[in-house]
């Protein structure tokens, strides 16, 4: 289970892994933006958020090794 911190986000760790009442971490859980209120403050404009997600796409890269393969970047956009 996960524990929410006293402004309202959960508690984790720098990388974002969430974290328990008493610091486990399991690793698999990860938050961002928002829902790291009370870790980081400035974590609600896009920047920030874009930033969390960057930092946190390479270590999950890192963690599955030559599994991933980088998607591309086009984006579609209807009509």
């Amino acid at each position: 289970m996960v524990c929410e911190t006293a402004l309202g986000g959960l508690h984790c760790r720098e990388d974002g892994a969430l974290t328990d009442a008493v610091g486990r971490c399991s690793g698999d859980l990860f938050a961002l933006g928002p829902m790291r209120w009370g870790t980081l403050f400035e974590t609600t404009a896009i920047p920030e958020i874009r930033r969390q997600a960057a930092d946190l796409a390479v270590l999950l890269k890192e963690r599955c090794g030559r599994h991933v393969r980088e998607a591309s970047c086009e984006t579609v956009l209807p009509g």
